[in-house]
């Protein structure tokens, strides 16, 4: 998979100045269709929540009819908050270099996983079992912070 990158250049004589870029495999956009609320905005990414949402199509459809089935088990729940996939050419999220976060989360940069929030404690393990139900499952898991991490096979 790829990565997002900078570069720093300098002319001679001159001035310099970092270049972002981003190299790696294209992976599907995965946009709200009415069901999500998409988080995760940073502003080293233009403070958009466009470039946190990709993922491979089978493990999109999975995030997908997870979505529906939760929703349609629970209506009056509102929009399911969408956090991170992956980037669009795959890799890690962080260009800064601070990222601290440990080999669970790598799977976001082969855009095989999505984080889930605003699910409700008691319906948290429903969602996680709804995620289990489309394309091969890797692992499910409920964060530290109250996430959820559904990982999906490429």
């Amino acid at each position: 998979m790829g990565q997002a990158e900078w570069a720093t250049t300098c002319a001679l004589g001159g001035g310099c100045g970092n270049y972002y870029y981003a190299v790696g495999v294209t992976i599907y956009w995965v946009s709200d269709h009415g069901i999500w609320f998409h988080t995760g905005a940073r502003e080293i990414h233009g403070n958009s929540v466009n470039y946190n949402h990709w993922m491979r199509t089978d493990p999109a459809y999975a995030y997908y009819y997870a979505t529906l089935d939760y929703q349609a088990a629970h209506p009056d729940h509102g929009l399911v908050w969408s956090n991170d996939m992956s980037l669009p050419f795959g890799g890690k999220f962080d260009l800064l270099g601070t990222w601290s976060a440990g080999e669970e989360h790598l799977s976001h940069g082969e855009g095989t996983a999505a984080d889930t929030n605003n699910i409700p404690p008691q319906y948290r393990e429903e969602f996680l079992y709804y995620c289990s139900l489309y394309h091969r499952i890797a692992d499910t898991r409920i964060e530290s912070n109250g996430s959820l991490h559904c990982r999906w096979e490429p």
